[in-house]
């Protein structure tokens, strides 16, 4: 039975001092949390009552409220016994700690750990595979020299493909100069109004110059009446976006076409 409480161990329990005074234990918790604080200490009146008289805790234990919202939330249990004259237990007084506030802490740390390994799990993955992406590009440009020099290839062709090859290295490495700049937070964008088509233009027109010997052909296509439509954009990062899809649609294209389509969605009002 509850002898005197606190008024935050009333708040705790969604009650007032007046209500839980008197009140029986197992009438603020549920008989499961009793039977947690019983394994704890013996509560007078027990088969285990205890002569000895310890100050037990600290224990943190998961307690539920028999009222209120939230009705579940950790908590930290101290006891000290109480005596009467003649040094025979009576009672505990149990000091109750609501840790929800440090659990939430704890839980906020632990996510924002799983999230660092997630986190060096793609760094690690990103080294791993821009390793592989940037000598792929150098081993060309080495044979290309090569052949040139020993007179087996025309110094224009060799040229056109130490170009092309430099070309993809340019491109790699400002993807990995971005991913430097996002991870620090430093990427900034010049944001302006752009003709999107025009610049699809742009680009499947590079783009087709570049595939001239594969067997691969590309194509753009949209409604004639939205050529001039704008969108807010940067442009560098948009091309830049763009040309890196459309590369791995060709990479991933031995023979066939790539269809680039632009179509404008009206607006949907909630």
């Amino acid at each position: 039975m509850i002898q005197d409480c606190n008024k935050l161990f009333a708040n705790l329990f969604k009650s007032s001092k007046d209500k839980l005074l008197r009140t029986l234990l197992l009438d603020v918790v549920d008989r499961s949390s009793y039977a947690v604080i019983e394994k704890i200490v013996s509560f007078p009146g027990s088969d285990r009552f205890s002569s000895s008289f310890p100050i037990v805790g600290p224990e943190t234990v998961w307690l539920r409220r028999k009222n209120g919202d939230n009705p579940i939330f950790p908590a930290t249990l101290t006891f000290e016994p109480v005596k009467d004259n003649q040094g025979r237990l009576t009672g505990y007084i149990i000091a109750v700690i609501d840790e929800t506030i440090n659990r939430k802490r704890i839980d906020l740390l632990e996510k924002d750990r799983d999230d660092l390994k997630k986190k060096e799990l793609l760094q690690d993955e990103f080294i791993a595979v821009a390793s592989h992406e940037l000598r792929t590009p150098i081993q060309p440009i080495l044979g290309f020299a090569l052949l040139a020099r020993k007179g087996l290839m025309s110094e224009e062709e060799a040229w056109d493909g130490v170009l092309e090859e430099a070309r993809k290295l340019q491109h790699l490495a400002n993807d990995i100069l971005d991913v430097s700049r996002i991870e620090s937070a430093t990427l900034k964008y010049d944001m302006k109004n752009e003709k999107i088509n025009h610049l699809l233009t742009s680009i499947t027109e590079s783009v087709r110059n570049e595939i001239k010997k594969q067997e691969v052909s590309i194509a753009l296509g949209y409604h004639e009446a939205e050529a001039d439509i704008e969108i807010e954009a940067d442009r560098a990062r948009i091309t830049q976006l763009i040309t890196n899809i459309v590369g791995n649609a060709i990479k991933f294209t031995h023979k066939g076409f790539i269809r680039i389509e632009s179509k404008a969605i009206p607006e949907q009002n909630s």
